[in-house]
Formats: C-alpha cells, sequence, structure tokens
C-alpha cells in the first residue's frame, strides 16, 4: 500500500492512501487530489503504476513537476520521494501491514550473559577538521617524499559520502531516511544484521527504530544488544568495534556484547549538532571462522567504522532536522488552533453584545409598550442572528473538504439574485450596485448554493470597501473565455495596497473592524478552486479593486454529470480510498 502526504503547501497535513491505479492531482475538482494552489494546472500530473510501484508523469502542466528538485516528464518513485508541484510538496511512501515503528519485539537489550567480549577499536568522532575517514594504511609515500591518498580508496570514499548525502537529504519521513542509511550500510560493509536506535526525546531512553537483516542470511528471532556497550558509546561519545573471541578489560567478564554466535559488531553514536540522537549498531550473525586457524580473522576495520561514524554523523543532522520540521509543523498547528480560537471567540463576543443591546432595547419597548422601539430592537436582535450564521456557515466552509455538488446552473440568475438580495445594504450604506448581466451564456455544471456564497462574500466586501467613499458604485459583470465563465466585480472604493493583496485571502484577517469575521474572502476563493476555478484580485490604492471568479465551462452536454453508482466506480478505478 502506498500512501502521500502534503507536507508543504495550501494543503499541507493532507495524507491519502492510494491503491495500485492512475491517480491524478490539479487544481480541478474532477483530479482524485484536488490542489488548491493557484501555481498547479487544472490537470498537472498523475501517478501510474509501474511494476510494484508508481511512476510521476507530468501532463503538460505550465510550471513544471519536480522530484526530489529535478524537473522532469516521466520518473520512477521511490517510497520517500518528493514531489513538487508549485508551492505545493508531497511525499510518497510505501508502507506494509506492520507497524514499522514498533521493533521491540526483534530487539531485546540484554546485560547479564556469559559470553566474555573485546574492543578491537574505538574512536571519537571529530567532525571539524574536514578528514577524510581514510585508514592510515592506505597513506604511502612516494619517491617524492610527499604522502599520497590511494585514488581508489579516496574516490570510494567520497562515493559513499555522497550517497549517504543523497540519502539522507531526499525524505523528512524518518523511518525512509533510516531504511535507506541501513541499505547503503550493507552495500558497503560485510554485516548481517543492523538496528538503529533513537533516544526518546522525553525519558532519554534508547528505542529500537529499524531493524535489518541481510537477505541472504536467515533472520534470527532477536538480535540480542549489550546494554554495556550501548551505554559506553552514548556516554564516551565513541563508536567501537567489538569481538566475542577475547576479553577486555573495559568490560565484566560475565556481560555480553552479542548473542546469538556473533562474530563481531560495531556501534556509533549518531552525533549531531545539539549532541547524541541515537545509535547505529551492526554486526556478524556467524561464528568465528577464523577460530579454525587459531587466531582471529577481522570482518569489521578502522575504515568501516570510521566510514560508520562519519555515516553517523550525517544521519543524525537528518535526523534533528526531520524532529526540527516535525516541531515545527506541530507549533505551526498550535499557533493556527489558538489564532482560530482567538477570533472565533472575538467576533462571537461582539455578536452576542449585539444581540444583549438588541434586547435591551425590546425590553425597552415592552416596559413603554411602544411597538416602534420593540421592532428597532427586534431589527438589531435578527441582524447578529445573520452574522452568527454567516460565521458559523463561514467556519464550516473553510474547514471542510468538499466535493461540490454539481447540477446545471445559470451563472447569471445566480448574479442577479444576489445583487437583487444586496441591493437594501447597497442602499443603506450609500453605494450604487449594478450589474451587465448578458443572456447568451449557457448553464454551466456548478454547485449553486457555494457560488451564491462565493459571489455573495465577495460582492459584499465590494459594499464595505465604499461605505465611506463618495459617489461610490459596485459593478458586477459576467463574461466568457475559452473555457471559462467569469464573475467581475468592480468597486470605486478604499483599494487595497500590493503588499496586502495575498494577505486578504488568508481566514480571520479583517480590516472592518468588529463588524467582519475576516472568513468570507477565504471561504469565497476555496469554493472556486473546490471548482477548478479561482478568485484574483487587481487592486489601486484610492481608485478601487476588482475581484474575478472564474470557474469552467462545463455543461451538461459535455456527458460530465455521473450518477452515484457511475462516481463509485470512477473512485475505485482511480484508485482512490476513502479516508476513515
Amino acid at each position: 500500500m502506498f500512501s502521500i502526504h502534503i507536507i508543504q503547501g495550501f494543503d499541507q497535513g493532507e495524507r491519502l492512501e492510494i491503491a495500485k491505479k492512475i491517480f491524478r492531482f490539479g487544481r480541478d475538482s474532477d483530479n482524485d487530489l484536488q490542489l488548491h494552489d493557484s501555481e498547479v494546472s487544472r490537470f498537472h500530473a498523475e501517478l501510474q503504476p509501474d511494476g510494484d510501484g508508481f511512476k510521476v508523469v507530468d501532463l503538460g502542466s505550465s510550471n513544471g513537476t519536480f522530484v526530489n528538485g529535478q524537473r522532469i516528464s516521466s520518473v520512477r518513485l521511490s517510497s520517500g520521494d518528493r514531489i513538487q508541484m508549485g508551492k505545493t510538496h508531497i511525499i510518497i511512501k510505501e508502507h506494509g501491514s506492520e507497524d514499522a515503528n514498533d521493533h521491540s519485539a526483534e530487539v531485546q537489550f540484554d546485560d547479564n550473559t556469559a559470553v566474555e567480549s573485546q574492543i578491537l577499536e574505538s574512536i571519537v568522532p571529530q567532525f571539524g577538521g574536514g578528514a577524510l575517514p581514510v585508514d592510515d594504511a592506505r597513506v604511502t609515500t612516494g619517491d617524492d617524499g610527499q604522502s599520497k591518498l590511494d585514488a581508489e580508496a579516496l574516490r570510494s570514499h567520497l562515493q559513499v559520502m555522497y550517497q549517504t548525502t543523497l540519502a539522507v537529504s531526499q525524505t523528512l519521513d524518518i523511518d525512509e531516511l533510516l531504511e535507506r542509511v541501513l541499505t547503503l550500510v550493507f552495500e558497503w560493509v560485510d554485516a548481517d544484521r543492523a538496528c538503529v536506535l533513537l533516544m526518546d526525546q522525553q525519558t532519554g531512553e534508547l528505542t529500537p527504530r529499524l531493524r535489518k537483516d541481510r537477505d541472504e542470511v536467515p533472520k534470527s528471532d532477536q538480535l540480542v544488544i549489550s546494554t554495556r556497550i550501548l551505554d559506553y558509546v552514548i556516554d564516551n561519545g565513541e563508536g567501537v568495534v567489538s569481538t566475542n573471541a577475547s576479553r577486555d578489560e573495559r568490560w565484566e567478564a560475565s556481560e555480553s556484547i552479542v548473542g546469538n554466535k556473533v562474530n563481531e559488531a560495531i556501534c556509533v553514536p549518531l552525533t549531531g549538532r545539539y549532541g547524541v540522537v541515537g545509535v547505529i549498531y551492526i554486526d556478524t550473525a556467524v561464528p568465528d571462522q577464523g577460530a579454525l586457524l587459531g587466531k582471529h580473522v577481522r570482518v569489521f576495520t578502522n575504515e568501516h567504522l570510521r566510514m560508520l561514524v562519519a555515516i553517523g554523523h550525517q544521519t543524525a543532522l537528518a535526523v534533528e532536522d526531520t524532529y526540527y520540521y516535525r516541531a515545527m509543523l506541530q507549533s505551526e498547528k498550535l499557533a493556527a488552533m489558538g489564532q482560530t480560537v482567538t477570533s472565533i471567540a472575538h467576533h462571537i463576543k461582539n455578536i452576542l453584545q449585539g444581540i444583549r443591546g438588541g434586547g435591551f432595547v425590546v425590553e425597552g419597548g415592552l416596559q413603554q409598550d411602544d411597538c416602534v422601539t420593540i421592532a428597532k430592537g427586534w431589527d438589531i436582535v435578527k441582524r447578529n442572528q445573520e452574522r452568527i450564521s454567516g460565521l458559523v456557515m463561514d467556519m464550516l466552509s473553510y474547514s471542510k473538504d468538499r466535493q461540490p455538488e454539481r447540477g446545471s446552473v445559470s451563472l447569471r440568475e445566480i448574479a442577479i439574485e444576489v445583487v437583487e438580495m444586496l441591493l437594501p445594504r447597497a442602499a443603506e450604506v450609500g453605494v450604487m450596485l449594478k450589474i451587465d448581466a448578458p443572456t447568451e451564456l449557457e448553464e454551466v455544471l456548478l454547485d449553486a448554493v457555494g457560488i451564491h456564497r462565493a459571489l455573495w462574500n465577495v460582492v459584499s466586501n465590494g459594499l464595505d470597501a465604499c461605505a465611506d467613499v463618495d459617489d461610490a458604485v459596485v459593478n458586477v459583470s459576467l463574461g466568457q473565455r475559452e473555457a471559462e465563465q467569469f464573475i467581475r466585480v468592480e468597486d470605486r472604493g478604499i483599494g487595497i495596497a500590493a503588499r496586502e493583496i495575498e494577505r486578504i485571502f488568508a481566514p480571520f484577517v479583517s480590516d472592518k473592524g468588529g463588524q467582519g469575521t475576516g472568513l468570507g474572502l477565504a471561504v469565497s476563493r476555496k469554493i472556486l478552486r473546490e471548482h477548478g476555478g479561482d478568485l484574483t484580485v487587481s487592486s489601486v490604492v484610492g481608485e478601487g479593486s476588482t475581484f474575478e471568479l472564474s470557474v469552467p465551462a462545463k455543461t451538461a452536454n459535455m456527458g460530465e454529470s455521473k450518477s452515484d453508482s457511475e462516481s463509485e466506480q470512477d473512485m475505485f478505478e482511480t484508485g482512490v480510498v476513502p479516508r476513515t
């Protein structure tokens, strides 16, 4: 099973599981995943099954599709790859039925077995000098008396570090990152088993995060690791090569390195910028063949240890970056939640004050048996009831993803109805509200309720912008170009500064004081983008603003309307697995 995670962009936080079918991305609502990103094309790219995985194919998008920073037309994906479309960043991940994070049953900590052990070598990581982890045995002296590095060894080490850096830089998923690192370790070192243990950020205890066995080696039930080794590596910050061939005075004779007939092991700290975040542990799981010769034959050398220490450092930096990114997302979510709660509470408080004021007027009218005063107070109460109803509807519209309930609708009729309903309000604030609605526009497939709400918000915003302007006019006009219809709302109000253009579409941003919720334009743009259209604005301070609501000009004759059974069949064929 594969899943996609949106880690950056307007739809950040979205997660969707996908089956082995074609899966399409784009701004149009007919895509399997609609992206609310103005830099994404209507039909931008799609995932196509490719063997046991997927490839991503660009569909001729305007701004291109990028995988791990490289623009592509078509490329096979690996788990953990990052796809970028516009400002939207997506990670694709493959996962099985087992919990990838729970390896506690596969790894056992042991500090009291009868196997004796010896440290063959240890090394303290040093990352400031820029020295390559090259074995001293590879340094030779030429005829000219100058030290020379064996070119083949240098190329090999550079390749190792390059591949490691590439592997850890292409994903923000810890499990995928560690899987890639251990796969590379098996390519470079003759280890049979490997394990990464990460430090719990709350308790400070080492927890098995990923275990991996070489394919050709039978997997043992448990990997038994001595806590004495782990404590030594963490406390001293050293990487060690160990063997059970003989004793080392640094370990007590009764304590083990590793069980299961282990010959040798390397354990290195994951040392990042701010300390140790875990360890990498590798070992051999076969008896010492050198015992037949009467001496120990080493599998892991000083070169392997140095290389693994360097790999551990690169891995630690990537793990820290992942922790930082996760903390940043959490902080943003909490900040957004706090902002939302504060804004909603503020608006509800203002509305309640209005209702209380209206109730006070009604009460005074009842006491004096004054019907005019009662009517005035009741009108205040009704207006505030409408405000709180509007706030609730905007909150629901903005917070909930929904597919438009399309029907064959006249955009002209919607615009006329909105203008007629807002004429009393326009007269109240002294603004002339006009409409130019050509009769030749065809009916198109739209969600009438959603478009009505979007246009209502935009026209209301125009009236508010003209409230204190002499001879103010708001003009609503309709038209069609190529494959879309549009409604243009022009006001001769105060205008919007260029630096504020995008800000006005953010939720809870309002310049109306206590009168606005700051959700109207955000909701309107979201509705339009759910239709595969958009809401754009141009403005000049002191002259006014022009908002344009555009929607695809799809008609019923195009065969876009589908029955429920057809929609369910489409969902099955495109491989979308509904979220629960």
